[in-house]
């Protein structure tokens, strides 16, 4: 919650709000079943976008080990982990300690091929079979104009691959 001091001068002192941490239970979701509530089961269908130019290293730490994603597809220009504690040993071994699988989609453009040849070669591997959403799927973006594609884009890639969204989340939030 936001908060305002006025100060002598006139001027006012405006605080932002405490930004909230990634926890497990925005990720989990009841077993059905008569045993039901001792069982928490991963919420499928959940796309999480992290805007990582915005996050510091612990907030990527806690949203990693909350969501314990299937896939982060890495959409950033620049694909770097160095921020605070972490670096690109420390992000993968991350990765690896939540089953996550990285996915560099940006990987065709270092190739040389254009935008629209790495957008389609994303889309083609998010219909493939092997990507499902018992897991959420972290997207990690950069600002607008220094990623592949936008949430909008996604979005609509994973709807025509058939994919079935239940809930976008957004970090930091």
């Amino acid at each position: 919650m936001s908060s305002a001091i006025s100060t002598s001068a006139g001027l006012r002192l405006v605080h932002s709000r405490t930004r909230e941490r990634a926890r497990p239970s925005a990720f989990l979701t009841p077993e059905v079943g008569a045993q039901s509530s001792l069982f928490l089961q991963p919420k499928a269908g959940v796309v999480v976008f992290a805007q990582l130019s915005d996050m510091e290293d612990f907030e990527f730490i806690d949203l990693m080990n909350a969501a314990e994603p299937g896939f982060v597809v890495d959409l950033r220009l620049a694909p770097v982990f160095g921020m605070g504690v972490l670096n690109r040993r420390a992000a993968f071994e991350l990765f690896e300690k939540v089953r996550a699988t990285y996915v560099d989609a940006t990987a065709p453009l270092m190739l040389g091929s254009g935008r629209e040849v790495a957008v389609m070669q994303l889309a083609e591997w998010l219909r493939g079979a092997a990507v499902d959403l018992r897991r959420p799927i972290v997207f990690l973006l950069a600002e607008r104009e220094i990623s592949l594609a936008s949430e909008e884009e996604i979005l609509e890639l994973m709807a025509v691959a058939g994919k079935k969204v239940a809930e976008v989340q957004t970090y930091p939030v």
